[in-house]
């Protein structure tokens, strides 16, 4: 989440601008085309900073490959993995993706 905010800070405070220039515009593409690829190739370098995290800590984590079990206690038929990155970490992306798109359009215009 720290990258995320990170990368999304810069583009949501040139977004706040008036003044909106074509440099800037192009700035702002870049930066959402990094949301885009740390979407595709992010949940992989997360996943081992949090183990490294949990490690130290001496926290529990649960093994990625075992099958998810949602919270009302049924069988999914996906693992923790598929439940974490595509339910979890993908959903956050694209409405972050989405949501600076839209904001995109309506600095433009």
């Amino acid at each position: 989440m720290l990258h995320i905010l990170g990368v999304t800070n810069s583009l949501s405070q040139a977004l706040q601008k008036k003044d909106q220039d074509i440099l800037n515009a192009i700035s702002l593409v870049k930066i959402t085309k990094e949301l885009q690829e740390f979407k595709v190739d992010g949940f992989e370098p997360l996943l081992e900073k949090v183990s490294s995290f949990c490690g130290k800590y001496d926290i529990e984590t649960v093994n990625m490959e075992d099958d998810y079990v949602d919270p009302k206690r049924h069988k999914t038929n996906i693992t923790h993995r598929h439940y974490y990155e595509y339910d979890c970490f993908n959903t956050v992306m694209d409405m972050q993706i989405q949501e600076f798109g839209d904001r995109f359009s309506e600095a433009s215009s």
